[in-house]
């Protein structure tokens, strides 16, 4: 409930009453679990950074083939973009994150590390197929893990706000664009 404040409002108009309030108690009892809102504004931040990042690592985790592991992961890469904290985050983007890079630069880096993190496993991913000559011998494994992320979530917005019902369909033309652009030829 206290990131969807900080979601809908900037880090400023984010009152403890307003979340004592909402929450249920008073703000000595705000005061009890937190020093202050920099400390709930944190901790907030970092579960929700955490939390999305475990997820998109998770979906590593399986024995499927490249292509059919692509796909898995951009259909559930729109599942987390259908979620109303990111779609929040995502209304916000640039608000968001000037607020938390002016108000923690260590959760900042955090973010940004994790973020990396989720970018390397792409390209770990692209590169161990292209070892295996499933993928084009002169692909850019970093490039092609940022355009492929950075793909899916423009996919994602753009259909979750302009098209929802044709987000399957877009979806499915990406990847399959995707595919034919990266694979090896026979």
């Amino acid at each position: 409930m206290a990131l969807e404040f900080f979601l809908n409002n900037t880090y400023r108009d984010v009152s403890i009453n307003d979340i004592a309030k909402a929450v249920g108690i008073t703000k000595g009892g705000f005061y009890h679990y937190f020093r202050s809102k920099e400390e709930l504004f944190s901790q907030v931040v970092e579960d929700f950074i955490i939390r999305y990042t475990q997820m998109f690592l998770a979906f590593f985790n399986n024995d499927m083939d490249l292509k059919q592991k692509l796909d898995f992961i951009a259909k559930k890469m729109v599942e987390i973009y259908k979620s109303e904290e990111v779609k929040k985050i995502s209304l916000n983007y640039d608000i968001f994150w000037n607020e938390l890079k002016k108000h923690n630069n260590r959760l900042f880096d955090k973010a940004i590390s994790m973020g990396r993190k989720c970018l390397d496993a792409v390209k770990e991913m692209f590169e161990e197929e292209k070892r295996k000559d499933i993928l084009r011998n002169d692909l850019d494994c970093e490039g092609t893990a940022i355009m492929f992320i950075a793909s899916l979530k423009g996919v994602a917005l753009y259909s979750i706000y302009i098209e929802e019902e044709r987000l399957e369909k877009n979806i499915n033309t990406l990847m399959e664009n995707f595919w034919r652009g990266i694979q090896a030829t026979e």
